[in-house]
């Protein structure tokens, strides 16, 4: 287990892969790669994909996620979670207003006047 800020991560093996897994809190799988070379095309068509397919979630919702050694921040519609190495919080975002709040003072994102925000996401 590798430390860095209070948050642990390892990597395990599964057949030709290797699995990193952070500890966020509780043990999950965040992505799994090879050691196979990769090029540009390889990424390209994967973040084509999830920035235009209608069925990716990145396009279906809303995602924001900022990380700083202290905590993780992370929006998804309008729920909001702070993540510690130590503990998870989570709230919903009441309105559009606090969800404006939000996104400017936490994420750094703050929106032109007169931007809508869809009343349900996903």
């Amino acid at each position: 287990v590798h430390e860095q800020f209070g948050w642990g991560y390892a990597l395990r093996r599964e057949g030709d892969a290797l699995v990193l897994r952070g500890r966020i809190p509780g043990w999950v799988d965040m992505y799994a790669f090879t050691l196979d070379p990769q090029h540009p095309i390889d990424y390209e068509v994967a973040n084509h994909y999830t920035s235009t397919h209608p069925t990716s979630h990145f396009v279906r919702s809303l995602t924001v996620q900022r990380a700083t050694p202290a905590v993780r921040h992370v929006l998804r519609d309008r729920t909001y979670e702070q993540l510690r190495p130590d503990s998870r919080t989570q709230r919903t975002v009441a309105d559009d207003d606090e969800l404006r709040t939000l996104l400017a003072d936490t994420f750094d994102i703050p929106l032109p006047p007169g931007t809508r925000l869809p009343a349900a996401l996903s």
